[in-house]
Parts: structure tokens; C-alpha cells; sequence
């Protein structure tokens, strides 16, 4: 068990560096005119949003993982409802923070309408589909738990050719000038990715793939990512290796989970254990600290530095978000206590009005 939490632990510190890490080039490329961008830059972003595109795949093969057991009981649902107040209080904080340091400014129907739609925070679509996902994990678990294996390998491999292939297939601009593959079903990446997640979790002492094996097929794939990404970039890249359902991004997905699941004695150090347990927050405050940290440090630095101090600006963006994910959390937690605490005073608890 202790091996598992470690394991999970180290997944979710990955993928939420990953997360930071892969909005560089979001934030940066188009930053950089386009007389600029020449090979080394090009090369770069190919790479840096290659290699830690695996992020949100990691989240959904994790909830596989660890919610492939899980009904509906009413501490679940309760559970998701303190995944909403979180957003919310989290949307909020941001609002607070680009008024006051960007001057963005809405009308309090704006706001409310811009939560419930997911806009308030550029990166808050994870959220939106997340609640859809948990709503609906505990009907997929009725399915795959009344699955044979081979009914499930037969699942996963339904997945991968109405999923992942077209994405890849239909994304490549060479092969798309012969084929088209059907991609009305790539939307179900969130499905696919946790049924992969729970399938490791209910076989996991039967799936026995060595390392030197998983490592050469994770290099191939990332290797393939980058230079289609370098090749087909106009001079920018374009994601033309289909992003998160794309059968590159799902096998370099898999196979980081699988090498750090053949991992023994993982230690996690305490900074790595805070960033697991604060992902979400950390992942939704990044929004604002990139809105303000990328164009500042881009016109202090330049392309060229600041593609030299990309190490520096992804910790520094990571430590900025957890210190907000912190007091976001802290505010959350503390607003589901306001119940409890009310209940203590003696005015208001049960056994005082019984008595009155």
C-alpha cells in the first residue's frame, strides 16, 4: 500500500509540473515574431510541448487507478461538491487577482456567468470536464467490473480505433493526404484514458512489462512527436501530433505510468507530497500567475534568454501556484467546517435547543 501511495504520489508531482512546464509554449511562442522563430526555437517548442504533453492523460489514467471501485454513495457526490467550491473560490481568487494587478474588470453578472461557463479561468475546461467524468465513474465502473479480460482488452483496443488512431491518423499532415479515419468519437479520451488507468489498477499484478522495454518504446514515441511537430511547425507549432487523444500522446501516457509503477521504494520529500495533494488548485492559479509572469519576463529577457531561463520561470510559475493553490485550498476546507463550527456554538447546537 505504501509502495502505491508513493507511486501515485510521484505520478501526480509529474503531471503537475508537466502542466506548468507544457504552458510555456502556449505563453511564449507567439510572444516571439515570427522572423525570430528560426530552428533552435523551433526545435525547442517542439520539444518542451512533446515531452510534457502527457500531462492531463496522467491525471485521467490516475482516477482510473484509483477510483475503479468507487459507487454512488452520498459521500461521493459530496466529494465532488467540494471539487466545485474549490473552482469556484479558485475562479474568484483569480478574478480578485487580475483586477487588482491587470486591470480586468466584469460586472458581477459577468462573473457568475463566466464561472458556470468555465471562462473566468482560461485553463478551468480540466473542470468542466472532470465533473462530467466523476458523474459518470461510477456506472463506467458497473461496466468494467462485470467485464471479462478479454471483454476488457477488447474495450481498451474499441477506445484506441475510434479514439486515439483517428486523432493520430486525421493530425498528421502526410497521412491525412491519403486517409481520413472516423473522429466523431475523440471527445471520449477522458473514458478512454481512465478505463487504461482502471485496467492497470484491476491487473496490476499481472501486468509485468520491464522497464527496458517500456523506456525505448516512450523514446520512440516522444522522438516521433517532436520532430512531426518540427517538421510540420509554420514556423509555429501546430499540434499536429494530434494532441491528448492521439495514439503518440497515449503511449508516452502509459508508458511513464507504467515505469513509475515498476519503480521500488519510492521516496516522496515534502514539497512533492504538498504539490500532489494540491494538483487542481495548482493547476487553476497557474492561469493568472502565467498572465502576468510570461510577458513581463518576456520583455525583460527576450526569446533568447528567456528560452535559456525556461527551467527558472517553470519553478518559479510552479512556486507562485502552489502558495495561491495554498490559500485557496485552506479557504475551501475551511468553508466546509463553517457547518461544524456553527453546530458547536451553543446557541445553535442541538442539545442547547432541546434544552430550550
Amino acid at each position: 500500500m505504501k509502495k502505491s501511495i508513493n507511486f501515485i504520489t510521484s505520478l501526480k508531482f509529474i503531471a503537475c509540473f508537466s502542466v506548468i512546464a507544457v504552458h510555456f509554449r502556449l505563453n511564449t511562442e507567439h510572444l516571439i515574431p515570427v522572423e525570430y522563430f528560426g530552428f533552435k526555437t523551433r526545435l525547442f517548442m517542439s520539444s518542451i510541448y512533446q515531452v510534457f504533453l502527457i500531462c492531463v492523460p496522467l491525471f485521467l489514467l490516475i482516477t482510473g487507478f484509483l477510483m475503479y471501485q468507487k459507487t454512488a454513495t452520498k459521500q461521493y457526490y459530496l466529494n465532488l461538491l467540494k471539487v466545485v467550491t474549490l473552482y469556484i473560490i479558485c475562479a474568484l481568487f483569480t478574478y480578485v487577482l487580475q483586477n487588482k494587478f491587470m486591470g480586468v474588470q466584469y460586472s458581477p453578472q459577468e462573473i457568475v456567468k463566466m464561472i458556470l461557463s468555465f471562462k473566468l479561468i482560461g485553463y478551468s475546461w480540466y473542470v468542466n470536464m472532470y465533473i462530467g467524468l466523476y458523474l459518470l465513474i461510477p456506472f463506467i465502473n458497473k461496466l468494467i467490473n462485470h467485464l471479462s479480460k478479454k471483454e476488457f482488452r477488447l474495450l481498451l483496443l474499441t477506445f484506441i480505433l475510434v479514439c486515439a488512431l483517428p486523432m493520430f491518423v486525421n493530425s498528421n499532415p502526410f497521412l491525412a493526404q491519403f486517409i481520413f479515419l472516423p473522429a466523431y468519437w475523440m471527445a471520449t479520451y477522458p473514458l478512454m484514458y481512465y478505463a487504461i488507468g482502471a485496467y492497470i489498477r484491476k491487473y496490476s499484478e499481472e501486468i509485468q512489462i520491464k522497464s527496458v522495454v517500456i523506456v525505448p518504446v516512450y523514446l520512440v514515441a516522444t522522438l516521433y512527436g517532436i520532430g512531426l511537430n518540427f517538421i510540420y511547425a509554420k514556423p509555429y507549432v501546430l499540434e499536429v501530433d494530434g494532441s491528448y487523444p492521439s495514439l503518440i500522446v497515449l503511449v508516452q501516457s502509459v508508458a511513464v505510468f507504467l515505469l513509475m509503477k515498476n519503480r521500488k521504494n519510492i521516496k516522496t520529500g515534502r514539497i512533492v507530497l504538498m504539490i500532489s495533494k494540491l494538483t487542481l488548485p495548482i493547476y487553476l492559479m497557474s492561469f493568472v500567475v502565467d498572465k502576468k509572469v510570461y510577458p513581463y519576463v518576456f520583455e525583460l529577457l527576450g526569446k533568447e534568454k528567456m528560452v535559456l531561463a525556461s527551467p527558472f520561470i517553470i519553478l518559479t510559475i510552479l512556486s507562485a501556484s502552489l502558495i495561491l493553490a495554498y490559500i485557496c485550498n485552506s479557504l475551501n476546507n475551511f468553508s466546509w467546517h463553517v457547518p461544524k463550527l456553527i453546530k458547536k456554538i451553543p446557541l445553535f447546537s442541538t442539545k442547547q435547543q432541546n434544552n430550550l
